[in-house]
């Protein structure tokens, strides 16, 4: 049980370092890989409240489809950049 919470504490405090992380970080492309680590530790934190269908939507939505996304506007915008 104690080795249970002590689990759950650190993945909570994970996901919160990843959520400043988000914001704080000046380069975008570092920004939305430690984006995706969050929506894995939300995912992860849906799996140990025992919510198995919110933990696939968090996984495929968030962490998989939106970061592709991000991603891939990322790097339309450079290269609409290196363009002019």
């Amino acid at each position: 049980m104690a080795l249970e919470l002590v689990a759950e504490i650190a993945l909570l405090a994970v996901t919160v370092l990843f959520a400043i992380l988000t914001v704080e970080l000046k380069k975008l492309v570092h920004a939305i890989v430690v984006f995706c680590g969050f929506g894995v530790a939300m995912g992860v934190l849906f799996l140990l409240l025992e919510a198995p269908y919110a933990a696939v939507f968090q996984f495929s939505i968030y962490a998989g489809a939106i970061t592709a996304l991000l991603l891939a506007a990322e790097a339309i915008v450079k290269s609409g950049e290196e363009g002019e």
